[in-house]
């Protein structure tokens, strides 16, 4: 990103503009998907098992996104990536209310469903990753971050509120549609954001192992950073089931699922308010023990529902905050030719975390319960951390 490219000013910037429109919107959808998919598995099966299968499914397919890295980096025109991925996973979505309608929805098709907006989502979320550094330049990167982090923030929160309205009063089918309706407009204002790369960039190779030879020169402290998350990130869906099986699917769970997602949706625009680049490793070890004590808090307030809010909008804090800064760090650190490959490779590590966490987790709770379920992110998070703290300083002390 240099300088000599004349980008305009964040306040001037018309592509920059439409790019914070489009996270608008893909906020508000991610919302009400987040708020539904696991509700709906769990009411649809009544098993905490099957929910931890969906949810695995989700997240397996999520895993293979550095699958995407390459196709992404190849492809010039990114813009047409958010296009066809968008428009892909509302006709998906369209395809679920129709079964739902029908009342013909049987789990195989949920659960495929669910992998194929997934897939699609892959494509979105590598791109993703490449957006700003081709609109901004570095000098105003972490700001334009803390402005999408907040156009993210305070649409994820409306989206939240939105699906526990719908999903109370209205019901599945009004969550399935909006879901559609608002990837369809992001599909839309994604054809008018300028998203090409230079030709020099277009031609590389594209190859996974040219990725990775990349990262192991140039940021080994980002390898390592990466696989300390992969161990916070196998308790990433740990809120959704614990408050499931606490809630037993009731309207608290919308409730409390929300507080936890609204958490998260906190994080980024104190990210870019703080500007925390210098103290990235710090932060990040920080927020993982928070959440991990935060997780075995919330088993214990079950008995009284209303306490459990801002233990978990405080879990979501630390945890999007791991996360977001990791990707903060991300972006502005790696070369714009690799940043595909190197999201979506570095992912992996997360994503097989995630994904096996999402039906250990479940297993767990039904054979030893939720008491010594939330006790376990504390007992595996926290000596690590302590111990990274002082023996690996690559990641304690990472920074930009």
């Amino acid at each position: 990103m240099d300088k000599d490219e004349n980008r305009p000013e964040l306040r001037y910037n018309r592509s920059f503009h439409l790019y914070l429109a489009r996270v608008a919107f893909t906020s508000l959808a991610f919302s009400l998907y987040s708020i539904f998919i696991p509700i709906f598995s769990y009411i649809y099966s009544g098993s905490l098992l099957f929910t931890g299968l969906v949810l695995f499914a989700q997240y397996g397919v999520y895993s293979l996104s550095f699958l995407t890295g390459p196709v992404v980096d190849r492809v010039r025109n990114k813009r047409m990536v958010f296009f066809l991925s968008y428009s892909t996973i509302a006709a998906f979505s369209l395809f679920l209310a129709e079964m739902v309608h029908l009342n013909s929805l049987s789990p195989e098709i949920l659960i495929g469903v669910v992998i194929a907006i997934a897939f699609s989502d892959n494509f979105a979320w590598t791109t993703g990753h490449i957006v700003l550094p081709l609109l901004v330049d570095r000098s105003d990167f972490f700001r334009a971050n803390g402005y999408a982090h907040l156009i993210s923030g305070t649409h994820a929160v409306g989206g939240f509120a939105l699906a526990g309205v719908i999903l109370i009063f209205l019901g599945d089918l009004d969550s399935i549609l909006m879901y559609s309706a608002a990837m369809a407009v992001a599909s839309i204002i994604s054809l008018f954001i300028p998203l090409y790369t230079r030709n020099r960039e277009a031609k590389g190779s594209g190859s996974l192992i040219e990725g990775w030879r990349y990262l192991a020169e140039n940021h080994k402290p980002m390898i390592l950073t990466a696989i300390y998350l992969s161990l916070v990130s196998f308790f990433g869906l740990a809120p959704a089931v614990l408050i499931l099986d606490g809630t037993s699917g009731s309207s608290w769970y919308i409730i409390l699922y929300a507080s936890f997602m609204v958490g998260g949706s906190i994080a980024g625009p104190m990210i870019g308010i703080l500007n925390l680049r210098k103290k990235v490793g710090t932060v990040i070890i920080v927020s993982a023990m928070a959440y991990a004590f935060l997780i075995m808090v919330s088993s214990y307030l079950f008995s009284f529902l209303p306490m459990e809010i801002p233990v978990w909008m405080g879990a979501g804090i630390s945890f999007d905050t791991c996360i977001m800064l990791f990707n903060v760090y991300l972006q502005g650190t790696v070369k714009e030719e690799f940043l595909g490959r190197s999201a979506s490779s570095l992912y992996t590590f997360r994503g097989i975390s995630v994904s096996a966490g999402s039906l250990i987790i479940p297993v767990l709770i039904l054979h030893f319960g939720m008491g010594i379920t939330s006790i376990i992110p504390v007992v595996l998070i926290v000596p690590v951390s302590i111990a990274i703290i002082f023996a690996v300083k690559s990641i304690y002390k990472t920074s930009f």
